[in-house]
């Protein structure tokens, strides 16, 4: 299925020729909703980024949701040493508040100076927070980087919006019939239909199956997902 076959369907089941500029909106705003109520193993991503000399802070990538339910979600490349040949060692960093990130300031450990001489030991200190002014978020360190110091970090991420006919994802391929219960509800609703809170009530409890099938595989990392509807 692609965002081509979901507006051939509200065509079809909404019948108004006045709400079609409207129906590319309704179908991200429904996937958009997916992923806000839970993670997704097709949300999961892993990139670098790199605070460069003489800053502590760097952008997340533009869809940044959250970090992943791991141990360590960040590493720290140490530019030195190399865990196998021609690949460099990544080292765990502890992900802390704001408010925590305060009180190592003052510990006697952590170097006021170069963040660069910290990345030797597991356990550098970072935090993440979200620009106000940008609406973007943002890894941060203690103090500034006296060279670029590169990061990796695991995180759940928005997938990109519908755009083209053509244009599908993991939703659409993998439960077309929940998106379709879904872009319905918002649908119906716009017109002031009532049908519009069974189509959600449908759309609920498939989220709620979908999701455990989800989990199941993220945990077991292995077997063939189970395709809902389409």
């Amino acid at each position: 299925m692609n965002l081509s076959d979901i507006k051939q369907m509200l065509r079809q089941d909404i019948g108004r020729a006045d709400k079609e500029p409207r129906y590319t909106l309704w179908v991200n705003r429904a996937i958009r909703a997916l992923q806000t109520s839970q993670n997704w193993e097709c949300m999961r991503d892993r990139q670098q980024v790199t605070i460069t000399t003489g800053t502590s802070v760097v952008n997340l990538p533009a869809n940044y949701k959250e970090v992943t339910a791991e141990n360590y979600p960040v590493t720290v490349v140490d530019p030195n040493t190399y865990s196998s040949p021609g690949i460099l060692q990544e080292l765990s960093c502890e992900l802390v508040s704001r408010e925590k990130m305060t009180r190592y300031r003052s510990l006697s450990w952590v170097v006021s100076g170069p963040v660069v001489s910290q990345t030797r030991v597991a356990g550098l200190p970072v935090y993440i927070e979200r620009d106000p002014s940008t609406k973007r978020h943002t890894l941060n360190i203690v103090g500034n980087a006296d060279t670029d110091t590169v990061f990796k970090v695991s995180f759940y991420g928005y997938v990109p919006d519908l755009v083209l006919d053509a244009d599908t994802n993991d939703f659409l391929l993998n439960y077309p019939e929940l998106v379709e219960n879904r872009v319905k509800a918002i649908a119906f609703a716009a017109i002031n239909d009532p049908i519009a809170s069974q189509f959600m009530a449908l759309a609920d409890e498939q989220a709620r199956r979908a999701g455990i099938e989800d989990s199941r595989m993220r945990l077991t990392g292995g077997g063939r997902r189970i395709r809902m509807g389409g």
